[in-house]
């Protein structure tokens, strides 16, 4: 029997959803096996990911778990950035150009996104060292203008690319075996982890302008 011509299009429109969902479970079992993979990575330190909400705030809402001790803190922070954007625009007109003002009306909304700039204007918005643990292997920091050496507060971010940010937190009461300890004296991620708690009872707030 011949189809007709909505039979057809209604055809190709549920192939496409299938092809759709198929590579969207592609995507996701990776998103899951980069996970896997940087938490395996952070366990042989005794670390493991704080998880923040997914809702487009995540950036900015693993910065304020890590400074302010609360992820719903976020908007503090991403008003920070833009702030500090606005302050010095020199530093991210090179990469915007003639959209200078229309990403920081997007960026200023709850639920963009934040990227490379955003990580770049906290850091020295809040002055704060911030390193970005990717993988398996990879680590980015990005180090305020105003970087003190012992006095510029570090945190530790993790990123699973292309969507999210998670906080990295100590596992609590953890077995320490020699090993384990030989690891945690080699890395900075846990060496930092560790200065952090010996010398904060409760969460650093970050320095004053």
């Amino acid at each position: 029997m011949d189809w007709t011509a909505s039979r057809w299009d209604l055809d190709s429109a549920l192939k496409s959803e299938q092809e759709a969902a198929g590579k969207r479970a592609v995507w996701e079992t990776g998103l899951l096996l980069a996970e896997d993979t940087l938490r395996a990575r952070l366990r042989k330190l005794s670390l493991d990911l704080h998880i923040m909400e997914g809702d487009g705030n995540c950036q900015f809402r693993s910065v304020a778990h890590s400074v302010y001790g609360s992820q719903e803190q976020h908007m503090r922070v991403r008003r920070a950035a833009i702030m500090h954007m606005r302050r010095c625009p020199d530093e991210f007109r090179a990469f915007l150009g003639s959209d200078f003002d229309a990403y920081l009306a997007s960026m200023s909304e709850s639920g963009v996104w934040g990227d490379e700039l955003t990580l770049r204007a906290i850091s020295n918005a809040l002055c704060i060292t911030i390193s970005v643990v990717i993988g398996a292997t990879q680590m980015v920091r990005y180090i305020p203008t105003d970087y003190r050496q012992g006095k510029t507060q570090e945190i530790f971010l993790t990123y699973i690319s292309p969507v999210h940010y998670n906080a990295i937190q100590r596992i609590r009461s953890a077995p320490h075996s020699g090993s384990v300890d030989r690891l945690r004296r080699g890395s900075q991620i846990a060496l930092a982890m560790d200065s952090f708690q010996h010398r904060n009872t409760s969460m650093l707030q970050p320095a004053a302008h």
